[in-house]
């Protein structure tokens, strides 16, 4: 484990002399009319990377995924168009079912500990059923929090009753997280926009 930061260390040291990152600084300091770029993926950038940066071990794309043009990222309005319509539509039977296999998986894990005696001997017996524990209540969090963004159903009632009850048996308050969660999306869209709006002026 001790040799782990040893071989991290040069190629994270190589990257802050890197001449790409150099160019992407050079690049943000450029005049406003030069096109805005990004580390992403771009197959369409011609020119071989390893020949204007002088890149040691590229891989198989050559470079071509570190930059791409801002006009090349799809909008959020191209993204909706590409899902399928009804991937938007809720299905309150099909939520239901799966908060109650969720909370069915927890009752039964919870009775699967009975028969683990408490010995050290089954230490790790517990740490099996600690992992699956963690398992099945991921599933049940994940529920819960679509409750939190409203697309577990159309009926707000029910939704912010399953929620509630989740979030309780996982001890997780509901309603003050669905706030914050509210604010710290509406607060990162902000900004974003906000970026892309100094960006392109």
């Amino acid at each position: 484990m001790a040799m782990l930061p040893l071989l991290l260390a040069p190629s994270s040291l190589g990257l802050h002399r890197s001449p790409l990152l150099r160019q992407s600084r050079a690049v943000q300091r450029c005049s406003a009319t030069a096109p805005m770029r990004m580390v992403a993926l771009d197959p369409l950038v011609s020119s071989d990377m390893s020949e204007r940066f002088d890149l040691p071990l590229l891989s198989g794309l050559q470079g071509k995924a570190m930059l791409v043009e801002k006009e090349d990222i799809p909008t959020k309005a191209q993204v909706r168009e590409a899902v399928p319509k009804h991937c938007f539509e809720r299905d309150t039977a099909k939520s239901m079912m799966y908060a109650a296999i969720s909370v069915a998986q927890s009752a039964a894990i919870f009775a699967l500990a009975r028969f683990i005696p408490m010995r050290r001997m089954f230490a790790p017996v517990w740490l099996a059923w600690a992992a699956a524990t963690g398992t099945v209540w991921t599933g049940m969090w994940v529920v819960a929090h679509e409750c939190g963004h409203g697309a577990f159903s159309d009926n707000r009632r029910l939704q912010d009753a399953v929620g509630y009850v989740l979030h309780s048996l996982l001890l997780v308050p509901y309603f003050s997280w669905q706030v914050s969660l509210t604010l710290t999306l509406t607060l990162t869209l902000t900004l974003t926009l906000t970026i892309l709006n100094l960006t392109s002026s």
